[in-house]
């Protein structure tokens, strides 16, 4: 499907805006491109047919990613005829459009009835390679949306070989792709999308700020109390902020771009992001300060609405301060509201105060949005990067940590004890006989040992780091203990694990443990070194007879 048709400056006009709406639609900033591609729209008689064409995709489109499936329906409804009666494309591409739009809605009948039509009539032989991989995406997401989560890897995995044939929906798929993977518990895949997905962030930052740039020029002409020059000014902070603040991947991290750079762009006296938490109904500062969304009613609206709030006149005997509650200090005289929205939903409220009544001019409130979009997506990226990288650090079946985050969190554990003098100690425990165990019982019970052996380390735990070294084999790091205590803890799991039974239908496992101890008064300067020693006594307990603890 072109972009545009050849020659006049009105179909490049458009073809930019549109490639600017498919820009803006990577980030979740939906309303502005839908802005952007109902201007294109309105100038049908202009742009030619083709460009039309597209555009009415490209609406249908956004009109999906905002969930506004009546809007795709009606859409597709005015102009189906005129789109049937054309040859410039094969119109079975638009099927895809009501099946998403069943998907959304969650009309399990309707969505199957689509996914026929369109496996029937589309045609992949005849269509061009970015067309055909819309109807990959599309039929990707039914999958999903089916739990055919074989079948869904298929397709999402020949979108992500295909990464520069796509048109758009590269962040969506990297996305998207990692909500597959944690459905089929790759963590580690789940992963490495979501990071792919965060460096495209970098990547379309400066057209983003070129959008911006002739929007905030267009606030200039209609508030002339400005001068070019200081509005200038405040755009490069702007465009500098967006750069730094959309490649945040900690709330520590995007605290602190905030505070260094909101007052480069705004005079304020304070400033608060609150975290919306959509269950408890409230918002939550970074300060862990929490507003109930039913008695403040102002911070309701905004939350409900998507509206910003301009308040230039506060005063504490007003009822309008008097329904911030505690957000409002009798300090403030004027305030300003920013909803943080991304792909259509409320992450935050940010807040704006100043002790000077009207402080807040209307180009202060656009500038704000901007400001709060670019927020958005950095509190997404943070959030997902958390994410991933907490499901990542985990063993799938017992639950604790994995040997990756084993040697991260070990290593702050170890340089920890060095600088405070404090010992550490390490268990190195291997089940005896596994093999055995999956050959006699079969692997579903041996699975069954792992996690068992997980819950009798937990229960015995007092402190320190569990985790899955590899195998049938786990490591218990803990500092400050003396030399008996680390031995008496070992000996309790060892005979926690002889004393066990695991029972099923009409038979039963017993099972042992052996357990190497490495004790170091002074800790040594690697974890290897503290493993291998470790290990060493484990070799030893293994040939002393095994269920058997090593110091």
């Amino acid at each position: 499907m072109p972009i545009a048709e050849k020659g006049g400056r009105i179909s490049y006009y458009s073809a930019f805006l549109n490639n600017g709406a498919i820009i803006l639609r990577e980030f979740g900033l939906y309303k502005k491109a839908i802005q952007q591609v109902e201007e294109t729209l309105q100038k049908r008689d202009l742009i030619g047919t083709s460009n039309f064409f597209v555009t009415i995709f490209l609406l249908s489109s956004l009109y999906l990613c905002t969930k506004e499936t009546d809007k795709v329906r009606e859409l597709l409804k005015v102009h189906m005829p005129e789109l049937l009666a054309s040859d410039y494309y094969d119109t079975a591409l638009f099927y895809k459009q009501y099946m998403e739009a069943a998907i959304l809605d969650d009309d399990r009948p309707t969505a199957e009835h689509w996914y026929e039509i369109l496996i029937n009539t589309y045609d992949f032989t005849k269509n061009e390679e970015l067309d055909n991989n819309e109807v990959y995406l599309s039929l990707a997401r039914y999958h999903l949306y089916q739990k055919n989560y074989e079948k869904a890897q298929e397709y999402y995995e020949h979108l992500l070989s295909h990464m520069e044939e796509l048109l758009g929906y590269k962040r969506h798929i990297l996305e998207e792709s990692a909500r597959l993977y944690e459905c089929l518990e790759d963590y580690l895949k789940a992963h490495a999308c979501l990071k792919q997905a965060h460096a495209l962030t970098g990547t379309y930052t400066g057209f983003i700020d070129d959008m911006y740039r002739q929007e905030i020029e267009d606030v200039w002409e209609k508030n002339r109390m400005l001068s070019y020059e200081v509005l200038y000014d405040r755009l490069l902070d702007m465009t500098e902020f967006g750069k730094i603040v959309t490649s945040c991947l900690s709330w520590t991290q995007l605290n602190e771009v905030i505070d260094q750079h909101a007052g480069r762009i705004f005079s304020y006296d304070n400033w608060e992001v609150l975290l919306y938490e959509e269950p408890k109904q409230l918002l939550r500062s970074f300060a862990n300060v929490s507003y109930a969304l039913d008695s403040h009613p102002i911070l309701k609206a905004c939350t409900r609405e998507y509206t910003s709030r301009r308040l230039p006149n506060l005063t504490a005997d007003s009822e309008t301060a008097k329904s911030l509650g505690t957000l409002y200090d009798r300090q403030t005289r004027s305030m300003l509201l920013q909803p943080i929205t991304y792909q259509g939903t409320v992450l935050a409220l940010f807040c704006m105060k100043s002790n000077l009544v009207d402080n807040f001019s209307r180009t202060d409130q656009r500038l704000l949005q901007v400001f709060a979009d670019y927020i958005a997506i950095a509190i997404h990226n943070v959030g997902q990067f958390a994410d991933a990288l907490d499901k990542s650090s985990y063993d799938y079946l017992s639950g604790i940590y994995n040997r990756s985050a084993l040697m991260q969190y070990g290593e702050d554990m170890l340089q920890s004890a060095r600088r405070q003098a404090h010992s550490i100690g390490a268990l190195m425990m291997d089940i005896d006989d596994f093999k055995q165990i999956n050959d006699t019982f079969g692997h579903m019970q041996g699975d069954e040992v792992i996690r068992q052996v997980t819950a009798i380390m937990k229960q015995k735990q007092r402190h320190g780091i569990i985790a899955r070294f590899g195998g049938e084999e786990f490591i218990l790091l803990i500092d400050q203990l003396s030399k008996q205590e680390l031995y008496e803890l070992a000996e309790d799991i060892r005979y926690a694990c002889e004393t066990c039974e695991i029972s099923f239908e009409n038979a039963s496992i017993h099972f042992t443990i052996s357990i190497g101890c490495c004790y170091q008064e002074q800790p040594a300067s690697t974890l290897k070194e503290l493993f291998n020693e470790a290990d060493q006594r484990l070799y030893i307990a293994k040939r002393n007879g095994k269920n058997y603890v090593q110091m």
